[in-house]
């Protein structure tokens, strides 16, 4: 917890923070009309399909009779149990299925300012530093739409920080011995394979692959 006092930034940093939460929110809120929409994509639809399926008890397929493995299983199988929970009524499944990625979105935040704040050496700074992160994530459009397309992007980008996280503190306190480990080749991975890592990557560790001096 990060029991320092609140100055006026970070009133305004928490406002923006807020803010943008209740904007994501606000996709599971949508008139009817609307929640079929974008952020949804089309290729999105097709997991969505294949979920739906699931949760009828259709199995695994894209039209209920031709079995398909074209998918991600993770994030599908999860929305099949939120279309079952909807018993059939699809609007509620979407909404269902709108608020677990919202709530992925804002846990990504959250994580990504506590790296932030635990990166932060001045105590007094932390607070600044875990709301300045988490504003500058749930602002970005590009991660706001990789969150909300229906793809496995959004949980992907929740994956990866926490992993990268756990790679770091495996990592030897000695920068030196740091490129010279598993978890540093993990850690380059994650830069290779993650859309956003420009964003994440300064958290963890330096271009040159040296970790962070420990506070």
């Amino acid at each position: 917890m990060l029991n320092v006092p609140i100055s006026k930034l970070d009133r305004w940093l928490l406002a923006g923070v807020t803010l943008l939460a209740l904007a994501g929110a606000s996709l599971a809120l949508r008139p009817d009309a609307t929640v079929f929409l974008k952020p949804l994509s089309e290729d999105g639809y097709y997991s969505l399909a294949i979920a739906r399926n699931i949760g009828a008890g259709l199995g695994i397929t894209i039209d209920g009779v031709t079995p398909t493995n074209g998918f991600q299983p993770l994030l599908t199988f999860i929305q099949s149990g939120l279309f079952a929970l909807a018993r059939g009524n699809d609007l509620l499944a979407l909404r269902f299925v709108l608020a677990f990625y919202w709530l992925l979105y804002l846990g990504t935040a959250a994580m990504l300012g506590w790296i932030a704040a635990a990166a932060e050496a001045e105590p007094a700074r932390k607070l600044t530093a875990a709301l300045a992160t988490s504003l500058v994530y749930l602002g970005a459009s590009y991660l706001f739409l990789h969150h909300f397309n229906g793809l496995e992007t959004g949980l992907s980008c929740s994956s990866w920080p926490r992993l990268g996280a756990i790679a770091n503190r495996a990592a030897p306190k000695v920068g030196s011995a740091w490129p010279g480990s598993a978890a540093y080749w993990a850690w380059r991975f994650w830069l290779a394979s993650t859309p956003a890592s420009s964003f994440w990557s300064p958290a963890f560790g330096n271009c040159d692959g040296r970790r962070p001096a420990a506070g």
